[in-house]
């Protein structure tokens, strides 16, 4: 059996507070990184935007062999750039 005093509860509300306080830290640890994750995903929105408007072509290419140059070297590049990233090498 139990034999509960008097001092037993202030000591569990103690201990409970206790543990909620680091619950809240931990909490707002989380939500720092969460946001810091979310800002470096906007700032990187907002460079592929700036970079899509720089270089976005205003006009069609004038001859067909610079435009049959221009999706072949294009093509290698892609290429290149999977090879690159399946092998984890960014």
């Amino acid at each position: 059996m139990w034999t509960l005093t008097p001092a037993y509860a202030p000591r569990a509300k103690y201990e409970l507070l206790q543990r909620r306080m680091a619950t809240e830290a931990r909490h707002a640890d989380e939500l720092k990184a969460i946001d810091a994750q979310l800002a470096e995903i906007t700032a990187m929105e907002q460079a592929i935007d700036v970079f899509a408007r720089k270089y976005k072509q205003a006009k069609p290419m004038q001859s067909s062999k610079t435009g049959a140059i221009h999706c072949s070297r294009l093509r290698l590049w892609r290429e290149k750039m999977r090879l690159r990233t399946a092998s984890g090498r960014w």
